[in-house]
């Protein structure tokens, strides 16, 4: 750990995340709301669009930290949105598809085969964050990856926790409702963010 002196800038870029995922929130509650119903569990099976706009959020939560710090070329910068936004798709959508099954699978034998492909899920998606800043922008400690990993799966508590707070429009304390209402959102740009602070300022 380094010593840091705390300025105007590292307010904003602390602060960001968090105004990142209450933008994200609100864009997926719009149109679940407003476009597909509350009610039910339609949405699950819906292409939903919100999900290319926050997405691209939690990118910028991560990267916007590493960015104002190391101050890179801008085809750097576009190279690694490029990358992550894509790597990120690919980990939502699959890990979709995995919580589904899953939540279909309940007290089969089969279900602990996808908490593996959802832990390799994480992992590959975690590395590539990591490998993305080790390559284009600056070196760290390889344990990161495991940071980054921890970050995805806390998502999950901090998302029953603040269901289990604030419902807002859920009908019951649960993940799916807590995903329904958008807190993984919320924390993935938060702790994303963060803990991208925290190793470019060499924190952690």
């Amino acid at each position: 750990m380094e010593n840091h002196k705390f300025k105007l800038v590292d307010f904003v870029v602390l602060f960001l995340p968090i105004l990142f995922g209450f933008f994200s929130m609100l864009i997926w509650l719009f149109e679940i709301r407003s476009f597909i119903g509350w009610d039910g569990i339609s949405w699950i099976n819906t292409d939903l669009k919100a999900v290319y706009i926050v997405t691209l959020f939690a990118v910028l939560s991560y990267l916007f930290p590493i960015l104002i710090t190391c101050k890179p070329k801008r085809r750097i910068v576009f190279i690694s949105i490029l990358l992550l936004y894509f790597f990120s798709l690919f980990g939502f959508f699959v890990s979709k598809w995995i919580f589904g099954q899953l939540y279909t699978k309940i007290g089969d034998e089969t279900h602990v085969i996808y908490v593996w492909y959802l832990i390799v899920t994480v992992t590959l998606v975690a590395a590539v964050f990591y490998f993305v800043k080790q390559l284009l922008f600056f070196k760290s400690e390889f344990f990161h990856i495991m940071t980054i990993v921890a970050v995805f799966i806390s998502i999950i508590p901090a998302s029953l926790i603040s269901i289990e707070w604030i419902k807002g429009f859920a009908t019951s304390v649960s993940f799916v409702e807590s995903v329904k209402m958008g807190y993984p959102l919320f924390w993935l740009n938060v702790m994303l963010g963060w803990v991208s602070y925290a190793m470019v300022k060499k924190i952690i």
